[in-house]
């Protein structure tokens, strides 16, 4: 009698094997979270948490992508940003330097705070 359930069980085993890579090669076959959503509700009651797992990976994943996207976007701008004000730093500098220190012929006494004689 002990070897028939041992038998049984094997075959038991085997079959939920190959239910549970036929579940994989589904899951994988899928191209979009509404037929991935269908595929788990037509899906039995004791797999359904592997497509719903699926689902949460390609949610997380596409939050993934989203966001950095976004700093992608956000990183070009401020690289943008930054390379126009050195240009215009730079043409503003070199047109219109003045000497605001005060030097040693301005009133004040070169210090350029107007603090000199008394």
């Amino acid at each position: 009698m002990p070897l028939i359930l041992r038998a049984m069980f094997l075959l038991i085993l085997l079959f939920e094997l190959s239910f549970a890579d036929s579940i994989d090669d589904d899951i994988a076959s899928v191209n979009s979270l509404d037929e991935l959503v269908s595929k788990m509700n037509r899906a039995p009651y004791e797999s359904r948490y592997r497509y719903m797992n699926a689902i949460k990976k390609q949610l997380m994943e596409e939050k993934i992508q989203d966001r950095k996207s976004k700093l992608d976007a956000a990183l070009k701008s401020h690289q943008e940003n930054v390379h126009s004000q050195k240009n215009q730093g730079s043409i503003g500098n070199s047109f219109g330097r003045v000497n605001r220190g005060g030097g040693i012929d301005s009133n004040g006494g070169g210090n350029g705070n107007g603090g000199g004689k008394r």
